[in-house]
């Protein structure tokens, strides 16, 4: 079953348990101004796991830079992947790392990257199965995703004063003392 948007929930993703599969969610294509490159995706899973720390059925969040091959983008912060993808069962993202598992609620995981500017980035939400399938719930939602495209930081400027910045200071000084002083001759 794709990818499917349900209003007050977010993005969701079922599997179908009839045979391997993969769905993918695609985002367009971003443009980062340089920098922090980071997602901070609020999700929830539940997805067969074989053990605590390996999966049957799972997703996971890959990247796309210039147009390349799309790899498995690692949590840096909050919930990280449970363990990788079995291969046993014919699931597409077998060996990969991924969440599986039950996520117990909502949850938030970061995904960062530095890049230099005008660097053109897509990402992709995977979502796995093999040929058996355990639970009719949605296996994926993201709820929200917080994109920050970069933090170009520029040197500060030059804040030492041209001589000519003085002169000018100097002049409106002088302007504003010269008008106060009439004002006080005039009130006399």
């Amino acid at each position: 079953n794709p990818w499917t948007w349900v209003s007050g929930q977010g993005w969701r993703v079922n599997g179908t348990g009839a045979a391997p599969s993969q769905q993918r969610l695609l985002s367009p294509v971003l443009t980062a101004s340089g920098g922090l490159f980071s997602v901070d995706a609020r999700h929830f899973f539940d997805f067969e796991a074989a053990s605590p720390t390996s999966c049957f059925d799972g997703g996971n969040v890959k990247v796309s830079i210039n147009g390349g091959a799309f790899q498995v983008l690692a949590p840096s912060s909050g919930r990280g992947y449970t363990g990788p993808i079995s291969g046993n069962f014919g699931n597409p993202l077998a060996g990969q790392q991924a969440f599986c598992g039950q996520s117990g609620g909502v949850v938030s995981s970061v995904f960062e990257a530095n890049l230099v500017a005008g660097t053109q980035v897509r990402l992709a939400l995977d979502a796995g199965w093999d040929d058996s399938f355990q639970t009719p719930n949605p296996n994926w939602r993201l709820e929200s995703a917080t994109i920050r495209l970069g933090d170009q930081v520029t040197p500060p400027p030059n804040v030492v004063p041209e001589p000519s910045t003085y002169a000018l200071l100097g002049m409106g000084l002088g302007g504003v003392g010269f008008i106060a002083r009439r004002r006080r001759a005039t009130k006399a």
